[in-house]
């Protein structure tokens, strides 16, 4: 593969962001991302899903998360 092409990464081309410029990235872009407990519960009702054969999205999952945190269900 070439670096030319623009969509391969070589060894070494992707790095981790400090969480100070993850921060700045995130203010500038609007991002907001999930807390710990979100991203767990719909991770868990993915593998389940999945397990159990069901079609599943994982967008619907999150507003699902969304519905049933708003609801103080979770």
């Amino acid at each position: 593969m070439s670096r030319s092409d623009k969509f391969c990464f070589m060894p070494g081309d992707l790095v981790r962001l400090s969480p100070e410029k993850e921060a700045e990235v995130n203010r500038r872009t609007g991002y907001v991302p999930w807390s710990d407990a979100k991203q767990k519960w719909v991770s868990d009702e993915k593998i389940r899903r999945y397990k159990a054969g069901e079609d599943f999205n994982g967008a619907d999952i999150a507003a699902e998360y969304d519905r049933l945190h708003n609801a103080g269900s979770i």
